[in-house]
């Protein structure tokens, strides 16, 4: 088959954006790039693997979760907020919100009811502040 057929079929435009993320994958010997490690995310109508490291936090809106990136970088994943956090590597990723997810390798800042990655101030919910508060005092220990 004609290689430049096959180029032409996918937009360059469509998961440009996601290129430098998708990129980190591919020559890494860290462990978190086995299988099970990464997440596919469309940008139009490509597929793009993503490993879970380069997530710094999800947002839960209704049915999707919003995943953000270095750089600003964010996409949307229809997919809820627990079923996220079940697929996920539970030593990684923190619930600590209704609404928020965090990867506890990006936490700058924390308190009793906030935490800072970045310049994002992402709150502790009271169902989740204890058990939060606790695992992240285990880790700067």
């Amino acid at each position: 088959m004609n290689r430049n057929l096959i180029a032409s079929t996918f937009p360059k435009t469509s998961h440009k954006s996601l290129a430098p993320l998708a990129k980190n994958d591919r020559n890494s010997n860290d462990p978190f790039d086995k299988e099970g490690q990464s997440i596919w995310v469309e940008k139009g109508k490509v597929r793009v693997r993503i490993p879970v490291r380069n997530i710094l936090y999800v947002k839960a809106e209704h049915v999707y979760c919003r995943l953000f990136f270095p750089n600003d970088q964010r996409v949307l994943k229809r997919i809820s907020l627990d079923r996220l956090t079940s697929e996920l590597p539970s030593g990684k990723f923190l619930r600590v919100h209704r609404s928020y997810l965090v990867n506890v390798d990006y936490v700058e800042h924390f308190n009793a009811s906030k935490i800072l990655i970045g310049k994002t101030v992402i709150p502790i919910g009271r169902t989740w502040r204890k058990e939060a508060v606790s695992r992240l005092r285990q880790l700067i220990q």
